[in-house]
């Protein structure tokens, strides 16, 4: 198994947001006085783990595009993912072109990135089609 790690600042109010914004039960939750407490999703058919940050830490978002995230690929619109997204309360930009596919972001509340993207069948604005 392969699993993504995102560091959030409070691992409770993370999970609610997953469970009540994406719609995701956690398969596995630290208990509260874990040294370490993580969170655990099957997420896109892989798993995504929480990992809090030490108490007092915040995540950083300055240089978003300079940091990992988690892609999902899709072969389907991308408006109704985006529109059932925004309507649940998170934040998400515009579906965009981008260099060979059309794409999405959305940020849970610590400002972790996650981009929803499906290749392009025709040219974008700054690539080729797929």
């Amino acid at each position: 198994m392969v699993t993504t790690v995102l560091r959030v600042s409070d691992l409770t109010a993370s999970v609610a947001w997953f469970r009540d914004r994406l719609e995701i039960e956690p398969v596995f939750v630290s208990p509260p006085d874990a040294t370490e407490p993580l969170a655990v999703f099957p997420f896109a058919g892989a798993v995504l783990t929480l990992w809090a940050l030490p108490p007092g830490e915040a995540h950083r978002r300055a240089h978003l595009d300079r940091t990992s995230y988690v892609v999902v690929v899709v072969d389907a619109d991308l408006d109704p993912i985006h529109d059932r997204l925004a309507a649940a309360g998170v934040e998400v930009t515009e579906v965009a072109p981008g260099a060979d596919n059309v794409r999405f972001y959305f940020f849970d509340p610590d400002g972790n990135r996650f981009e929803v993207s499906r290749p392009a069948t025709e040219p974008t604005a700054t690539g080729p089609a797929a």
